[in-house]
């Protein structure tokens, strides 16, 4: 089964940050909770914003895992930046069975909608997912604290 996973990082630090007060995500345990369901034909795609450099090891740390990773340089005036278009061209460009939308953005309600015309299963897996995306017909999954970064006192 061909899968794609298309994660926010920006959208899933906050929300993560918002459920799980001071704990990240795991990217590892994320993608490996989706290859432990769907095997090993997985395309992993991380989109994130910087200012600068900050996020270098990050993103070095991502490609490591497996995921290709797609980075904007945040705007200095505060401007907000978002790869919602790229994010949904994407999943859109390629025959997935299986398309996992690693964030509760609803403005990605468009995608879902037509994934599912697509015939694609769609799977919001993501933190403090609201109503919307909730009533499209996707599956949808709350990040749960087991594949959380190990909490450190």
């Amino acid at each position: 089964m061909k899968v794609g996973i298309f994660v926010d990082v920006g959208n899933l630090y906050y929300c993560i940050g918002k459920a799980f007060p001071g704990r990240k995500l795991d990217y590892q345990k994320y993608l490996d909770t989706v290859t432990d369901r769907f095997g090993s034909d997985i395309t992993a795609t991380a989109y994130g914003t910087q200012l600068e450099r900050e996020a270098s090891k990050f993103i070095t740390a991502l490609r490591h895992i497996g995921y290709t990773t797609k980075w904007k340089k945040e705007k200095p005036e505060g401007r907000r930046v978002s790869w919602n278009v790229g994010l949904t061209v994407d999943a859109l460009a390629h025959l997935f069975e299986v398309v996992i939308i690693g964030s509760s953005d609803s403005a990605l309600l468009e995608l879902v909608d037509a994934l599912i015309e697509r015939e694609v299963k769609v799977i919001v897996y993501a933190a403090r997912i609201g109503r919307e995306l909730k009533e499209t017909g996707a599956e949808i999954l709350e990040i749960s604290e087991d594949i959380l970064e190990v909490k450190c006192d």
